[in-house]
């Protein structure tokens, strides 16, 4: 439903004045998300003045850390309104900056869904400004009208902060996509309406109703299960019908006067067979032997780090890890992330290693 065509605000919820001191005026919000807002909401747009320390302070808050960025069910990563509300505290100053109400709640005919817009001011100024939503559920303690008018105002927030270069990687889709590669798994969860599949940080506990399923190391031991042993291989054919099936394949038949090939013994025959069995569950697959550190230890090493903090900041974390293991960073990380890195480096630990890692972090930190 486009903006133009939201309904106008219901008499009853129609916005009253608000009183602005610093403009010395009374100021009436739009009576419609559609409408504009008066000309005195706009005061001091594009002048607002950083000094530099808040200019250093607003660099930091340009990019979410990996490591706290959460994903909902649907795959849709964000962050907490409140990362950005102590985003504005820290930069401006409490009580420096304010989310005023640009319009009245509005909520969509026919369904659950609630719209307002916000203003975004600092030091009495315009900042930004943004129409955000949210949804309740008639049915739910958690969520009823008044939590979802104080979810689209959340929601407006974040939208306003991109004007301040707040968080701008969860606006960058291709980002995004790597992060949730690396980061997340998609997982089969039982619903009451069935099986669905949903998101989660693999560093995050199962869902309630997920379903659990096989490690690759657990698919590979089923299929060398059901490989043939060395006891269930045939026993060779010694009869003239033997000799028949040969002709028929196209084998070579014994010469005119010399005697024919002896059959593979049952040792010979054993070994045939072991390395049959071996070859079909090795296919498509590395020689190797498994690694140490399955998913489940993967999970458990992000979930330590962090807990000790120590992928606030991505670089150093990994170099942290880098000397705790003794081992150099790779020079060739054209195009790949800290964290592939960091998952490439863990996976790589013998179980020595990875002991000594999780009791470094069990202790407060690697250090």
């Amino acid at each position: 439903m486009s903006e133009e065509n939201l309904p106008a605000v219901p008499a009853e919820i129609s916005p009253a004045k608000l009183e602005i001191d610093t403009a010395g005026v009374n100021i009436v919000a739009a009576p419609s998300l559609g409408s504009v807002l008066p000309a005195d909401f706009y005061d001091g747009a594009g002048e607002l003045a950083l000094t530099k320390d808040q200019q250093d302070l607003l660099a930091e808050y340009v990019d979410v850390p990996e490591d706290e960025i959460d994903i909902r069910p649907d795959g849709l990563a964000y962050i907490g309104h409140f990362w950005h509300r102590r985003a504005l505290g820290r930069v401006f100053g409490v009580g420096q900056w304010a989310m005023v109400p640009g319009s009245g709640v509005v909520i969509e005919p026919g369904s659950n869904k609630i719209y307002q817009r916000w203003v975004l001011k600092i030091g009495g100024r315009y900042a930004a400004e943004a129409v955000g939503s949210a949804e309740w559920f008639p049915n739910s303690n958690r969520a009823n009208k008044a939590d979802a008018v104080e979810g689209a105002k959340s929601d407006a927030l974040t939208k306003c902060c991109k004007d301040l270069g707040i968080a701008n990687n969860l606006w960058d889709r291709r980002y995004l996509r790597r992060w949730r590669q690396v980061t997340c798994v998609k997982v089969k969860v039982r619903t009451s309406k069935g099986i669905e599949d949903w998101w989660r940080r693999s560093d995050d506990p199962p869902f309630d109703g997920e379903i659990q399923q096989p490690s690759s190391a657990a698919r590979l031991a089923a299929e060398a299960a059901r490989a043939p042993s060395a006891s269930e291989a045939p026993a060779p054919e010694h009869s003239a019908s033997a000799e028949a099936k040969k002709k028929e394949a196209g084998a070579p038949a014994a010469l005119p006067g010399h005697d024919a090939p002896a059959p593979p013994s049952e040792s010979q025959a054993a070994g045939a067979s072991t390395e049959a069995a071996t070859f079909d569950v090795s296919a498509g697959s590395s020689s190797a032997p498994p690694a140490y550190v399955t998913d489940g230890k993967l999970r458990l090493f992000f979930a330590r780090a962090r807990r000790a903090k120590l992928l606030a900041d991505p670089a150093e974390g990994l170099v942290r890890i880098g000397n705790l293991l003794e081992r150099r960073l790779p020079t060739n990380t054209a195009g790949r992330t800290h964290n592939e890195i960091l998952v490439d480096m863990v996976r790589s630990c013998n179980q020595a290693e990875f002991e000594k890692l999780i009791r470094s972090l069990g202790d407060g930190g690697a250090s």
